[in-house]
């Protein structure tokens, strides 16, 4: 059996645990402070790793943070033998998936079957990973905020609703079987070959969102667009490059959102402000609150680890959220456009 070190969180590893045991004979966990629940085994510090005098055969990055843990190791003169969780996930779905067949295949020679349901290849169709999957996996970002939001938009009574990018399959779809009217506004063309008895197809207008062009100024009274404006002027959905358009965008919704009218807005916030390309962007919340400065903000509400936290106004301008605030979490923003001076 080979001789493995560990490095990286405890997370990742305590997931891949049994499976990492039954392959690999651990010898060193090594990360910058001693795992809680992983006592069993010999510790040392990251920076410490350098000074070991023991021979093993895999260093096995259990980190998110595989290219910075892979350029820190090779400074230390680490190069050979590194593999990452995800390569062991690789290894183990394939032999699972082998094992699996083979099985299928001899139990089908050997024992009575119904129907015509013979191992083909020709008709193969793998699907490796679903098996380390919880029961019901989902987005929770996309799963929550869907709900949360239409939930919001259902005890205004609205009579007309207007989205810009939002998902069809979740949040429109929770509209549509609420019969709240909905005009969706989508740079990408609409699929019309979807029928259903049940749903009526909202209206839709293809448009580049950035600019909302033929809609007048203080026009709609209620406006939502969910993890879409992240990813503006990325490329991504075949808009043109431009790296403010998501500035744009948040502008002409402030413009054409009517006084006294609702703006349900998400996109990904952080502790720290960063770009994914072509990927997405991921916000701080004061960005969001500073770029809507006509808007009053009547609560933040943060999906964070499957659990929704809510925040009102004061709470956010004392800047609590920090306190379940990750690296990569849903912010979904309440806004309320405010009478204009004249």
């Amino acid at each position: 059996m080979e001789k493995a070190i560990i490095i990286g969180t405890e997370k990742i590893f305590l997931e891949r645990r049994a499976w990492i045991e039954e392959n690999y004979k651990i010898i060193y966990l090594v990360a910058r402070e001693r795992p809680n629940r992983v006592l069993e085994y010999p510790f040392i510090e990251t920076l410490r790793l350098k000074s070991l005098n023991i021979s093993f055969d895999k260093i096995i990055i259990c980190s998110d943070y595989i290219q910075e843990i892979k350029q820190q190791l090779e400074d230390m003169g680490f190069s050979d033998d590194i593999i990452t969780y995800k390569d062991l996930d690789k290894i183990r779905d394939k032999r699972k998936y082998s094992l699996d067949k083979l099985k299928y295949i001899d139990m089908y020679e050997k024992e009575p079957h119904i129907g015509k349901f013979q191992f083909s290849e020709k008709c193969e169709r793998p699907f490796v990973s679903d098996y380390r999957q919880n029961n019901g996996a989902l987005d929770a970002h996309y799963f929550l905020q869907d709900m949360i939001v239409a939930k919001l938009i259902s005890k205004k009574n609205v009579q007309m609703h207007y989205d810009i990018g939002s998902r069809v399959d979740g949040f429109i779809s929770h509209l549509m079987c609420m019969d709240i009217k909905t005009t969706l506004i989508d740079i990408r063309p609409m699929n019309y070959n979807i029928k259903s008895k049940i749903l009526d197809i909202p209206k839709f207008v293809q448009s580049d969102a950035t600019e909302l062009k033929n809609i007048e100024d203080n026009s709609i009274k209620s406006l939502s667009s969910l993890h879409a404006v992240e990813h503006f002027g990325l490329g991504r959905y075949g808009d043109e490059i431009d790296c403010n358009a998501w500035y744009k965008c948040a502008k002409n919704i402030q413009r054409v959102l009517a006084e006294e009218g609702y703006l349900y807005f998400s996109v990904p916030i952080g502790s720290e402000e960063r770009l994914h390309f072509n990927a997405h962007r991921v916000f701080n919340p004061a960005t969001v609150l500073a770029t809507f400065d006509e808007l009053l903000l009547e609560k933040l509400i943060i999906i964070h680890d499957y659990c929704e936290n809510e925040y009102l106004l004061d709470e956010v301008k004392n800047k609590k959220y920090i306190e379940c605030l990750g690296d990569f979490d849903c912010g979904i923003f309440v806004f309320r456009k405010l009478v204009q001076r004249r």
